[in-house]
């Protein structure tokens, strides 16, 4: 690791010294968004020869298990993600004359000349992939990009070792790929299909996130879906297609009480909030298109007061909220009699990325208490009790209507400075950490926390 902060720091000058902004605080798309400092945007062309140093030097480290190595896992994607592949030795003088003066002794590298995406897609799935768990969401993010081939064969490994660990990860990034219609981006798509069929298990995340989503109020919902329709009516072009798909959305996610597992809190909802959308904008959405935007937050603020009416308090009793989840590995009487429902869905939250997860012990979902504590915060979310194979019972916070994915960030990096205080003396001789919890995001709009012993405040 000292040879990776050696090139990264002389890397991080030629970019001052070409005009970039490579010292100061900032991210670098979605790879750099996990504490990550600066920019490496002229790497492809000022530092291409420091770059390849930095990478191998992480590269290295990560195979020999360095804790360090897998802190700056971030800033070797976001190197990937900036360096052209196409660079050659000739790239700037700085590069030529820092080969020429080691012609005597060949780089370790060498043999890659300075295709630096080439290096990482060769050596990364060398490595133990296990390290990787935490940076999850920053290799996904790539799937859709020209330099996804860097990260693949890692993915493919981590499916392997720990398949439980991704199904969120993935259906979040999933939402927001564009793959380009190339050869390349052609060649994407089928690897994150095939990655999917991979992680299958019969539908059983999905039923587990649908869910979730239940124990959000519908009054929350429909206000989130004011506040989109809002910006879709804003002046300008309107697309039609769009409004009416927002409608369409809407009644999928709150009139559709023939989904299996719907409990009475949606039921009383959906029939008042049916009603209320057909004679307002229309059963298709033909008078929502023509609708101006003053006449919209009339009618959006009285559905808002109509569906709060109708929904009235929130219960405290799971079932009420989602029956699949009430019934989740209870016994049921079947033909040939009394059978345990054998769902493996793991408690999320148990890879870390810290240390090597050993999946065999991972605690799995036994069933769900039917207390439901509703807390007084703005998105009302739910605390719910999962109770664990392992005899335990954790507590989770559900929380809907928000990205989660920043509070996971958040997170990490107070997790980041705990660590920075336990190596310090004075400190750890007073004892000072950051307790700090699991955030899972399962989509961009869904997520719950993990909370050892938390208190409402």
């Amino acid at each position: 690791m000292r040879m990776a902060r050696f090139c990264d720091e002389r890397l991080r000058w030629e970019e001052e010294q070409a005009g970039g902004t490579g010292s100061t605080a900032g991210t670098a798309g979605t790879a750099g968004t996990a504490g990550t400092a600066g920019t490496a945007g002229t790497a492809g062309t000022a530092g291409t020869a420091w770059a390849m140093g930095a990478a191998w030097g992480v590269l290295r480290a990560l195979r020999l298990g360095s804790h360090e190595a897998r802190l700056h896992f971030p800033r070797l994607l976001q190197l990937v993600e900036t360096t052209s592949s196409t660079s050659t030795t000739s790239s700037s003088t700085s590069t030529s004359s820092t080969t020429s003066s080691t012609a005597s002794s060949p780089l370790p590298w060498e043999g890659h000349g300075t295709d630096l995406r080439a290096l990482v897609e060769e050596q990364l799935p060398r490595m133990p992939c296990w390290p990787l768990l935490g940076w999850l969401g920053h290799m996904l993010a790539l799937l859709d990009k020209p330099e996804a081939s860097c990260v693949q064969g890692a993915l493919v490994n981590l499916a392997r070792h720990y398949p439980r660990a991704l199904p969120y990860a993935l259906r979040i990034s999933a939402e927001s790929y564009a793959f380009p219609a190339t050869e390349s981006g052609r060649r994407n798509r089928e690897f994150v299909e095939r990655l999917k069929r991979m992680l299958d298990d019969g539908g059983l995340v999905d039923n587990f996130i649908r869910a979730l989503e239940q124990l959000t109020n519908p009054d929350m919902l429909v206000k989130d879906w004011v506040a989109e329709v809002r910006l879709l009516l804003a002046p300008g072009p309107r697309d039609e297609a769009a409004l009416r798909e927002a409608l369409c959305s809407l009644r999928r996610s709150l009139c559709d009480v023939q989904t299996a597992g719907t409990g009475a809190f949606r039921r009383r909802v959906a029939r008042v909030l049916n009603e209320q959308l057909t004679r307002v904008f229309g059963a298709s959405g033909d008078r929502l298109v023509s609708l101006s935007a003053r006449e919209f937050e009339r009618a959006g603020a009285q559905l808002v007061r109509d569906v709060g009416r109708a929904q009235g308090r929130e219960p405290g009793s799971l079932k009420d909220y989602s029956g699949w989840l009430a019934e989740f590995g209870v016994t049921r009487r079947r033909g040939d009699g009394d059978q345990q429902l054998q769902q493996q869905l793991e408690i999320p939250g148990q890879y870390t990325g810290t240390q090597r997860p050993l999946p065999e012990y991972h605690a799995m979902v036994a069933g769900f208490d039917d207390r439901v504590q509703v807390m007084s915060s703005i998105r009302r979310p739910k605390r719910v009790w999962v109770l664990g194979s392992d005899e335990s019972e954790r507590s989770f916070l559900v929380k809907g209507g928000e990205d989660l994915r920043q509070d996971q960030r958040l997170q990490q990096l107070l997790a980041l400075m705990s660590g920075v205080l336990a190596r310090d003396a004075a400190c750890c001789q007073r004892r000072l950490h950051i307790r700090t919890y699991q955030v899972v995001p399962v989509s961009t709009r869904w997520g719950h926390r993990h909370h050892h012993h938390a208190m409402p405040m």
